[in-house]
C-alpha cells in the first residue's frame, strides 16, 4: 500500500517538463497493476486532456512497423481494428484492410502533417473521406 502511495505522489509530480520525463522510467516501476499501464490514451497538442482508446481495436502504424515490413513483397494486414493511429509520415508497404466495420484513421504526428500511403486495398468499399479523421481538439491539419 505504502509502495501505491509512493508512485501516485511521484506521478503527480510529473509536469511533463525535461526534468521531470528523466523520472518517469523510475515511476513507472511503482504501477504494479498491469491494467493501469496498459490503457492506451491519446492527448492532442496544445491541450491537457486525454481520452480512452481500447487497445483491442487500434493499432499505430509507426515507423519502427513501416521497416520491419519489406516494402516490395509484403503488406501490413489490418483486421478487426476500429481505429488506426497514423504516426509514420510515408507507409510505402500495401495497407491491406480485411474487415467489415467502420473503419477510423488518425494522424497523431505532432503539427502539421502529411501523411504518404503508397497503396491502401479492401475487401469492400471505404468511403475515405469519411474515414480520415480529425481527432477532437486537434489545432493542426492533418
Amino acid at each position: 500500500m505504502d509502495q501505491n502511495k509512493t508512485g501516485f505522489n511521484s506521478l503527480v509530480a510529473i509536469d511533463f517538463s525535461i526534468s521531470s520525463i528523466d523520472n518517469l522510467q523510475e515511476i513507472m516501476k511503482f504501477i504494479t497493476y498491469p491494467i493501469i499501464a496498459n490503457i492506451p490514451l491519446l492527448c492532442l497538442p496544445e491541450t491537457n486532456e486525454f481520452f480512452q482508446l481500447q487497445s483491442s481495436d487500434v493499432v499505430k502504424i509507426d515507423d519502427r512497423l513501416v521497416n520491419s515490413v519489406d516494402k516490395e513483397s509484403e503488406s501490413i494486414s489490418i483486421k478487426g481494428i476500429n481505429t488506426i493511429l497514423v504516426e509514420s509520415s510515408s507507409i510505402e508497404p500495401t495497407i491491406m484492410l480485411e474487415q467489415t466495420d467502420r473503419l477510423r484513421i488518425v494522424s497523431i504526428k505532432p503539427d502539421n502533417a502529411v501523411h504518404y500511403i503508397k497503396k491502401l486495398k479492401a475487401l469492400q468499399y471505404i468511403d475515405l473521406p469519411s474515414t480520415f479523421w480529425q481527432a477532437q481538439y486537434q489545432v493542426y491539419d492533418k
